[in-house]
């Protein structure tokens, strides 16, 4: 993958987690266009991106779990989330998305936890920071982690 498609995708990223902190909520009208665009690369750009079948098991395991989250109705997680959580497994494929909910999950404990130290508790936080965090971070060092926690937890314990 060349350097340009995933600095665009970092810099969608932070947008979306920059307007999540400020208004709470992930807009459809950047969402939507951007699994066309996301689409339209995967499938005229193969060297590019993930292929088609990794994108979309990537992209539809990520909405699915958080959209489970959502659906439950605690006040944590949103649809946004969802649909955010999506697009980073959608452009990031396979094995990536794993990669991206462990790194977003990590982010938001880590918050969670600081925050929580300086009597934050019950107020909702952001999630889109946290799924940027690990978008980015799996964009550009994805395959790395991914072989390096294999060896770490199947061959060299």
């Amino acid at each position: 993958m060349n350097i340009l498609i995933p600095t665009a995708y970092a810099c969608l990223f932070i947008v979306l987690a920059i307007y999540d902190i400020k208004y709470r909520r992930i807009p459809d009208k950047i969402i939507f266009p951007s699994l066309g665009i996301t689409l339209l690369l995967v499938l005229f750009l193969p060297h590019g991106m993930p292929s088609l079948q990794y994108s979309l098991i990537g992209g539809v395991s990520l909405f699915t779990m958080f959209g489970l989250l959502a659906l439950s109705g605690k006040g944590g997680m949103g649809w946004g989330d969802a649909k955010m959580a999506g697009l980073a497994g959608f452009v990031a494929g396979l094995p990536g998305a794993g990669v991206v909910v462990i790194l977003a999950l990590v982010a938001g404990g880590a918050v969670a936890a600081v925050l929580s130290l300086k009597r934050y508790e019950g107020r909702a936080l952001p999630f889109a920071p946290c799924l940027a965090l690990g978008g980015v971070v799996t964009l550009f060092y994805g395959n790395d982690l991914v072989w390096w926690v294999f060896i770490r937890v199947f061959v060299w314990p």
